[in-house]
């Protein structure tokens, strides 16, 4: 990882799991003061939460309408890094393939080993 870069963090769990993930985007910011860190949540009170941190520089609300599918392709298309959370979704990394974002990290869950979307596993 180079300072500069960007880096969507995909997180659709609850509120609890997302505090427990601040100190890890805290320390990228530190390592990495110049790199833009994106949350994207489908959960709007997770969001409402992250927004007032001063180490994320953008959320983005995962909605699967045409509109909210056309932000998050924009969003997918400028990043860097994509690390996909426990509970992610196939057809977002999907995307982020097809966006050829050029480093997809992601927590398989068992099912979804056969997609090889991403270019970096890390144990569930």
């Amino acid at each position: 990882m180079k300072n500069g870069e960007r880096i969507l963090v995909e997180h659709s769990a609850g509120i609890g799991d997302l505090i427990i993930l601040t100190p890890v985007l805290r320390e990228i910011k530190h390592k990495y003061p110049d790199s833009v860190i994106t949350v994207a949540s489908s959960s709007k009170n997770s969001l409402a939460c992250i927004s007032r941190v001063p180490y994320i520089d953008e959320v983005l609300v995962l909605d699967k309408s045409i509109k909210g599918l056309c932000r998050i392709c924009k969003s997918l298309a400028k990043q860097d890094y994509v690390l996909f959370y426990p509970r992610h979704d196939v057809l977002l990394l999907f995307l982020s393939k097809l966006f050829k974002v050029k480093h997809r990290i992601a927590v398989y869950k068992h099912r979804h080993r056969k997609h090889k979307l991403a270019t970096c596993l890390l144990p569930y």
